[in-house]
């Protein structure tokens, strides 16, 4: 079985921890950890945990990279980013200055160079 995270229908694949229609003394909790949650992942990732419910997971921790192949579709906080620019800034943000943000992003990423000193 192969499929992309995008494709993945929580409630589905752990009804266990789904709250509709089940006993609260059957439901279990879980906490979420993932290693590797490259660019968009992250994003259909919280889209994903978010059809579980209020309550069903306890925890969650991404550890997240490759901010430079993020997508403005998928991304999840498109309203507060926009919100934040507007009220900080005065400029409006969309897909054409999220692409900008994710290509700085993906620049500023740290390397160590042969004297161990990072550039």
């Amino acid at each position: 079985l192969k499929c992309d995270l995008a494709d993945i229908h929580l409630p589905t694949a752990l009804p266990f921890l789904c709250r509709d229609g089940a006993e609260s003394a059957q439901l279990q909790k879980c906490i979420i950890v993932g290693k590797h949650v490259c660019g968009v992942a992250t994003d259909l990732s919280l889209r994903s945990l978010s059809k579980l419910g209020r309550g069903s997971v306890s925890g969650c921790a991404f550890a997240t990279c490759c901010h430079g192949i993020c997508n403005w579709r998928d991304y999840v906080g498109q309203t507060y980013l926009a919100t934040k620019f507007q009220e900080v800034c005065g400029v409006d943000f969309g897909a054409k200055e999220f692409r900008l943000l994710t290509r700085w992003t993906t620049g500023s990423i740290l390397k160590e160079n042969a004297d161990h000193c990072y550039s």
